[in-house]
């Protein structure tokens, strides 16, 4: 599965970044195939160098894409922690390699499940160089990195968990003697051994692929060698006997829930439009410019643009002349309306490109034609990355001490997916006050009035204590 989903994710990667990568040497032929014409493609007919060149590649992609997560974050996640351990409640101050907070860590699992559908999460304890002041952190992998994994019935609740799971964390390591760059390959391990205890092993060096092959993952210390790190993480004094990794996919979890890159369709129409561009590029450099024919008339040998040329028939009796020749222009211009059409079809498959202009006046009607095609994906894909967080937080309260059961009462963590739906607008706010007092018996109270004001503007308002008080503070 993973060797077929690295071509989607590689096709969507490429039509992300755009242009430098759908245009490089390795790949320009991937995404703009040549002509069998093109083949021959020698010094004096370098067609396929002129249509790839003069191509547009417009990244209606990667727009649609950055459209998607920002929607995703424009309601703030509303986190509860409870009565947990101040080490839990950091996770949302410090709790990764980035330091920010899990606003951060929210937008960059969006962006991950939006483009390939696959993300990684995993809860690790740091310390200081004695081993002291633990801290929680979460960690994240690309998809590219999540190489494999199994996982298997508990016998000590009967929960489908995670058995091991494969890391590839190869990264350009510096040679401080060489002062040159080189690649350092290593594996991470995760696993739980044959008493029921969670470890994680490293396993660097050129032959990493053979320690992976030596290494017994219910008994992982059994491997000798100054290349392989075998550690069972506790933080005070206490190990787990699960495996704190997450995969969250497009709108599940799970490191056996493969699903395709959501929007892989709408990439293989931003290239279709590409090559629907290239042709037309094509015609109108062939066909633009009118053609001289001279029909039976003597060519001077060094005729030049701007020159003059004397007719002369060729034969006798046969009449001699010229003209100009071009191409109908309703053919080239369909051409290009074909081109424009891809285009327009992509961009209403994912029209949710168009909601940086959903506002507090645009209309429920206005909302739900735009997103018609992009409503439940949008929703789904926000409320498995909510999902996937809230589990690495009941991971930390579960190894602070807590039990399954009260580390799911205190610890929550929700998406608003309201940013879809329709919120009304001011005129339809006034009118309802007004329908509210012209009874003489309100039916709604103002609390109620003031609810409805912040799902109009919900990054502006305070809630409805804060705001009492502030008006008491004006009034005095």
């Amino acid at each position: 599965m993973y060797k077929t989903m690295l071509s989607h994710w590689d096709y969507v990667n490429d039509c992300y970044k755009g242009v430098i990568e759908i245009k490089s040497d390795s790949k320009v032929q991937k995404y703009l195939p040549k002509f069998p014409v093109e083949a021959r493609n020698h010094a004096k007919h370098p067609q396929y160098t002129l249509r790839c060149w003069a191509a547009d590649y417009d990244n209606i992609f990667k727009a649609a894409i950055m459209s998607m997560v920002g929607v995703m974050g424009k309601i703030p996640a509303k986190i509860e922690f409870g009565n947990v351990d101040q080490a839990v409640r950091d996770l949302d101050v410090w709790g990764n390699e980035d330091d920010d907070r899990l606003v951060g860590l929210k937008a960059r699992l969006n962006h991950a499940q939006t483009l390939f559908g696959r993300y990684g999460l995993w809860l690790d304890v740091l310390t200081d160089a004695n081993g002291l002041y633990p801290q929680f952190i979460i960690k994240e992998y690309t998809c590219y990195q999540i190489i494999d994994g199994d996982t298997y019935i508990s016998p000590l609740d009967g929960k489908r968990r995670l058995q091991w799971v494969k890391l590839d964390e190869s990264r350009p390591v510096f040679n401080p003697k060489t002062k040159e760059w080189e690649r350092g390959n290593r594996f991470r391990i995760l696993g739980v051994d044959n008493q029921e205890r969670y470890y994680s092993a490293e396993l660097d060096g050129d032959d990493v692929e053979g320690l992976w092959q030596a290494l017994d993952l219910q008994e992982p210390e059994k491997l000798a060698s100054p290349n392989v790190k075998v550690r069972y993480p506790q933080f005070n004094a206490t190990m787990l006997n699960f495996i704190p990794f997450t995969v969250c996919n497009v709108d599940r979890l799970g490191i056996d829930k493969w699903q395709e890159p959501p929007f892989l369709d709408m990439a293989h129409s931003t290239i279709n439009a590409y090559n629907a561009d290239s042709l037309h590029k094509q015609a109108m450099a062939n066909h633009a410019t009118p053609t001289l024919v001279a029909l039976n008339a003597k060519i001077p040998e060094n005729a030049t643009l701007g020159g003059v040329m004397t007719i002369t028939g060729a034969v006798e009796n046969l009449k001699a002349d010229v003209r100009m020749l071009e191409t109908n222009a309703g053919g080239l211009a369909e051409m290009g309306r074909s081109a424009e059409s891809i285009r327009e079809r992509a961009m209403r498959r994912t029209i949710v490109g168009m909601l940086e202009s959903v506002g507090a006046n645009t209309s429920g009607t206005a909302i739900t034609l735009r997103t018609a095609a992009g409503t439940a994906t949008i929703g789904a894909i926000d409320r498995a990355g909510a999902h996937a967080i809230e589990e690495q937080l009941c991971f930390a309260a579960r190894w602070s001490g807590m039990s399954w059961a009260e580390a799911g009462e205190n610890i929550s963590y929700e998406v608003d997916t309201s940013y879809m739906a329709s919120q009304g607008t001011i005129q339809e706010f006034v009118s309802l006050m007004g329908a509210n007092m012209s009874t003489g018996q309100p039916f709604l109270s103002k609390r109620n009035l003031y609810g409805i004001v912040q799902k109009l503007y919900p990054s502006t308002l305070t809630d409805w204590e804060t705001n009492e008080l502030q008006k008491e503070e004006e009034r005095s």
